[in-house]
């Protein structure tokens, strides 16, 4: 099974950094931070001139990024425990 997740939940606050950046180029290191690491685990290295901010920012967005990410490997696992329980065809089922 392929654990690379395809989606993640982008909350309000996520954009709310971005707009308290001072360049364009800190919101887009901002915006590839979040979806890097929700997506791929990357860790970010900031290096535009919002760097401080977004750092500051990143030590509070990353425990409800990892708990995201631990909520879908449950999701995921509570998914292929089903999948692979026995159905019982429904003519069976109604004939006993």
């Amino acid at each position: 099974m392929d654990n690379k997740r395809t989606q993640f939940t982008f909350y309000a606050n996520y954009r709310d950094t971005a707009q308290m950046c001072e360049t364009e180029e800190g919101k887009l290191e901002w915006y590839n931070a979040i979806i890097g690491f929700a997506l791929d685990g990357a860790e970010p290295e900031f290096k535009s001139p919002d760097s401080k901010l977004l750092r500051v920012a990143w030590i509070n967005v990353l425990p409800h990024l990892n708990k995201s990410h631990q909520r879908s490997k449950a999701a995921k696992k509570r998914g292929e425990a089903k999948s692979r329980a026995p159905s019982v065809p429904t003519d069976e089922f109604f004939n006993t």
